[in-house]
């Protein structure tokens, strides 16, 4: 079915042209100009000679509604009735009982606004007069003066006006709520897409900084790792602006020591001395810059376990690095350990039935001669 202007305008071009439809479908509040011109073949006469309908088959009023000067001219198609439509399952989604017969206008209005949302009008209103009508009854008011021979409206009555008021105060109110739910929501939108991007921005800018602190770092372990004298290799992590790259992303690390093949970072296979020597290289290459090449660092025990052997080769590598750092060591007959140390503090216990532990020993490593 064509929407109805075109499908007015279509008839009555055809009329103008004489080439209308034999039948055609048409309200009845169109009919008067077609009949005014005499261009309806009534269907009055018809009907009456019809041996399969009867005027009493039909109800009156669908029949008056299409008569024209004294004589039918349509046969009705069907009669509605106004209704109100609602969506059994919003109602239930809402928690809102179904409407019955009893139904006021506070708990249409009510159900309405419930029903609202950013995405949802609750109510539609097609404010038109017929559309407007149960509303003003509703209110004890008449759309018209006289039912069978209207002279006028009657919306300026005090009944019809409050009918008025309620339903396009209705409409209105939940519009205003519809429309400023959706806005408040297309506001949330932009913020959380401007947050979005600002942090995308943000990110990227951090990488490129990562990116070369891991460049650097690489470097440190390659420099530090020629002083011990160990191989290092180190695969650089891929770091791009995107979450699942970034979750994947890892530092390889291998090392060999004596030309024995590469170990990993957590390779079960390493001697003592070896894991202290990793563990070395990777906490001093973070405090090492090209202006600060030493850095800071406090290293717990880094001897406990070791071999003399390995002992002098920790030493002699942490005093390489030219680091700044503090050791904790326990007391041992190897001299060996104070090798890196050009200030050593001595601790000890505090004596029974002493109320202080000793004072600290102060060993200050002789500068040497110029």
């Amino acid at each position: 079915m064509p929407e109805r202007d075109a499908h007015l305008a279509k008839l009555t071009t055809g009329f103008s042209a004489n080439k209308a439809p034999e039948v055609f479908l048409l309200n009845y509040r169109y009919l008067g100009g077609f009949a005014d011109k005499g261009v309806i073949d009534p269907a009055g006469p018809r009907l009456d000679g019809s041996k399969a309908f009867a005027r009493d088959d039909f109800y009156p009023i669908p029949l008056q509604a299409f008569d024209y000067k004294g004589e039918l001219q349509c046969i009705p198609q069907n009669a509605s009735s106004l209704a109100v439509y609602y969506n059994a399952d919003a109602f239930a989604e809402a928690g809102i009982t179904p409407p019955t017969d009893s139904w006021t206008y506070d708990e249409f209005t009510a159900a309405g606004e419930k029903l609202t949302s950013s995405e949802r009008r609750g109510v539609g209103i097609d404010l038109s007069t017929i559309r407007a009508a149960p509303w003003v009854w509703s209110a004890g008011g008449e759309l018209v003066d006289d039912p069978v021979n209207p002279t006028k409206f009657l919306f300026d009555t005090p009944e019809g006006r409050r009918g008025l008021e309620n339903v396009v105060a209705l409409r209105e109110k939940l519009w205003t709520d519809h429309d400023g739910l959706k806005l408040d929501l297309e506001k949330r939108r932009i913020h959380l897409e401007r947050a979005s991007r600002i942090t995308h921005e943000a990110r990227g800018a951090y990488i490129q900084v990562l990116r070369n602190t891991v460049r650097r770092y690489a470097k440190n372990l390659k420099v530090l790792a020629e002083l011990a004298g160990i191989g290092v290799d180190v695969e650089l992590p891929e770091l791009s602006n995107d979450d699942l790259t970034l979750a994947s992303a890892a530092l390889h690390v291998r090392f060999e020591f004596d030309k024995k093949g590469w170990i990993g970072m957590d390779d079960g296979e390493a001697s003592g001395g070896q894991q202290v020597m990793k563990s070395l290289l990777l906490l001093v290459a973070l405090m090492r810059d090209e202006d600060r090449p030493g850095g800071f660092v406090f290293i717990d025990e880094p001897f406990a376990h070791l071999d003399i052997f390995n002992i002098d080769k920790v030493g002699a590598f942490l005093k390489s690095t030219r680091a700044q750092y503090i050791l904790t060591t326990p007391a041992t007959h190897n001299v060996n350990v104070f090798q890196p140390s050009d200030l050593t503090l001595v601790t000890s216990k505090r004596r029974p039935g002493a109320t202080w532990a000793q004072p600290l020993a102060v060993l200050r490593r002789r500068a040497a001669a110029a």
